[in-house]
C-alpha cells in the first residue's frame, strides 16, 4: 500500500525504530571507545602548553657574542621563554655547562636565544677534500 506522497506506509515507524537501535548501539560503542582511550595517558603535542602560555628556561646571550668567540659562563643568561614562541633548535637551561667553552659559528645579539645552529660544533662542516662533489 502506498501513501498519497508515493512512499510506503509504516516506513516512518520502522525508520524510527532502526534509528533508535542504531543510536543505542552507536552510543554504547562511543562509551566503550571513550573508556578505552581514557585509560591511556594523552601524548603531549605541545598544543596545551602553547594555549596555556607556559614558559621554559632557555639559554640566551647576556651580551652580544661574536662569530669565533668561545663562550664563557658570563656570556650567557637564562631567560623564561613562552613555549608558544620557542625557536627551533633552542638550548634548554640544562645544557648550560655543555655550552660553556663552545665556539660560536654566528653572531648573536644581546637577549637573543642561543641555538644549536649558532655553535660551531653543531654547524654543518664541509665534507673532507676527497669527498667533495665534483662537477
Amino acid at each position: 500500500m502506498t501513501s498519497p506522497s508515493g512512499g510506503r506506509e509504516g516506513f516512518g515507524l520502522g525508520a524510527l525504530v532502526f534509528a533508535f537501535l542504531l543510536g543505542g548501539f552507536g552510543g554504547g560503542l562511543a562509551g566503550v571507545v571513550g573508556t578505552y582511550m581514557a585509560s591511556y595517558p594523552a601524548a603531549s603535542t605541545g598544543a596545551e602548553d602553547r594555549a596555556l602560555g607556559r614558559k621554559v628556561m632557555i639559554l640566551a646571550a647576556r651580551q652580544e657574542v661574536f662569530r669565533g668567540q668561545v663562550l664563557a659562563r658570563e656570556d650567557l643568561t637564562v631567560l623564561e621563554w613562552p613555549v608558544k614562541f620557542l625557536p627551533p633548535r633552542y638550548l634548554p637551561r640544562s645544557l648550560l655547562d655543555d655550552v660553556v667553552g663552545q665556539e660560536m659559528e654566528y653572531t648573536v645579539k644581546r637577549g637573543q636565544p642561543i641555538l644549536t645552529t649558532d655553535l660551531a660544533s653543531t654547524a654543518s662542516a664541509p665534507p673532507p677534500a676527497g669527498k667533495r662533489h665534483r662537477r
